[in-house]
């Protein structure tokens, strides 16, 4: 079947639906493609490292999946920090919107997870900020399958006002540490949707709406985090699976002119679905006040099942 590469984004949203723009790989109808760190100090910010990011013949072509000819390659580097990406400058900015959408991204990387989206622009008539100021990241809702091409989806709302003028395709949040090695992940096919259901299941995803409500001995574990590092104790990359019912501690380590003040914790089942199914209770959402960062303890009593956790900041005062 014939597949077209596309970004379906959102301009405004009506009740009669949403504009949409297509960006092709094939036909290199975008802007520029590069690569991005939210770190400040990173490597490929300071100009000792170069990113590598190129449209390619797709190495992994699919019947069944994805059979297009070019993709988006994008090597993950080692010395980048948990938000290092692919990034793909829109040819004209869009907007967000309260309404939820999501956006779909075909990914095939050679690791299993969740992957983040960072989305960058500018406030809408603010013609002196950036167009490359953050303005939100996201976390797809379900884990992508490794060596297979997996349909990631995200869930997008945000401020009506703000500008998305990039996009940024972030393999994984999890930092690296020098003894890691590189690889190669491959985007393709991103689009915009009203339907969160993935454009097809790969073998060891899930479409279940529920779990059964037994204990498993492994949750999954995800982190939307913005400017800090987040390690093991150990000062690896945290793991992707955590112990049922038992204390989690890694490290947080904010970036310089920034405090934290707390994590804001989903948990339970079901993360990307409704909070009520039949009037059961799926999951739930607390928050952790904190004055500083380093060593953190995650209580047993929120790891009750899959786990998502937000850091929450503010300025460092002057």
């Amino acid at each position: 079947m014939k597949r077209i590469i596309s970004i379906l984004l959102l301009s405004s949203i009506t009740a009669a639906g949403f504009a949409q723009e297509n960006i092709s790989f094939e036909n290199n109808d975008c802007k520029a493609v590069s690569t991005y760190d939210q770190w400040k100090d990173s490597p490929f910010n300071t100009g000792k490292l170069e990113g590598q990011v190129a449209v390619i013949d797709n190495p992994y072509v699919e019947e069944q999946t994805n059979n297009s000819a070019k993709v988006l390659a994008f090597n993950r580097s080692r010395y980048g920090s948990h938000l290092y990406g692919a990034k793909v400058e829109l040819n004209s900015p869009v907007r967000l919107s309260k309404e939820p959408v999501y956006l779909h991204v075909m990914v095939r990387s050679p690791k299993s997870g969740k992957i983040t989206i960072l989305a960058l622009g500018k406030r809408h008539g603010w013609n002196s900020q950036s167009n490359s100021t953050f303005q939100i990241a996201r976390t797809s809702l379900e884990n992508v399958t490794a060596d297979k091409w997996t349909d990631a989806v995200f869930k997008l709302t945000g401020n009506e006002e703000a500008e998305i003028h990039s996009l940024v395709l972030v393999p994984d949040n999890k930092s690296m540490t020098e003894k890691d090695k590189d690889y190669v992940v491959y985007f393709d096919e991103i689009m915009l949707s009203n339907d969160d259901t993935p454009r097809f299941q790969t073998e060891g995803s899930s479409t279940e709406s529920n779990h059964e409500m037994k204990h498993p001995e492994t949750v999954s574990i995800a982190f939307n985090s913005r400017m800090c590092n987040i390690s093991a104790v150990n000062g690896g990359p945290v793991p992707e699976t955590i112990p049922f019912g038992k204390d989690y501690t890694f490290n947080i380590q904010m970036d310089d002119d920034y405090v934290i003040t707390g994590l804001k914790i989903k948990h339970g089942f079901n993360l990307s679905g409704e909070q009520f199914i039949n009037k059961r209770q799926q999951w739930k959402e607390d928050t952790i006040n904190l004055s500083k960062d380093g060593k953190i303890t995650i209580p047993a009593k929120y790891i009750d099942g899959d786990i998502n956790i937000e850091v929450l900041f503010t300025n460092r005062p002057r």
